[in-house]
């Protein structure tokens, strides 16, 4: 698709990360109670929740957890919205992976 540079305001343009967790599900078949899955899950679902919430005084970066993927977005293309975006991506991996998810 072809578009003219000078004409780019016209578009709402984004910074997207997809970001999914490599063998999570694998890792919840190894538990032996769906309470010990569930804890799995919760303690996931928190690390990106407290990450995101240091990040969101910013309020340029929104996202979604779905499973095992995080989905984050910045709501423009200045480069502090791609800077707060990738701090957030290091963030939430370098806290999963202290964490050992």
């Amino acid at each position: 698709m072809w578009f003219c540079l000078n004409r780019i305001e016209e578009y709402n343009l984004k910074y997207v990360a997809f970001l999914d967790i490599l063998g999570f599900k694998s890792k919840l078949n190894t538990f032996s109670t769906h309470d010990k899955a569930i804890n799995y899950i919760s303690r996931f679902s928190s690390i990106v929740y407290k990450e995101f919430v240091k990040l969101k005084a910013t309020n340029n970066v929104k996202g979604y957890i779905i499973s095992d993927s995080v989905i984050l977005y910045s709501t423009n293309i200045e480069p502090k919205s791609l800077m707060n975006l990738m701090n957030l991506i290091n963030n939430i991996c370098r806290a999963a992976f202290k964490a050992n998810i």
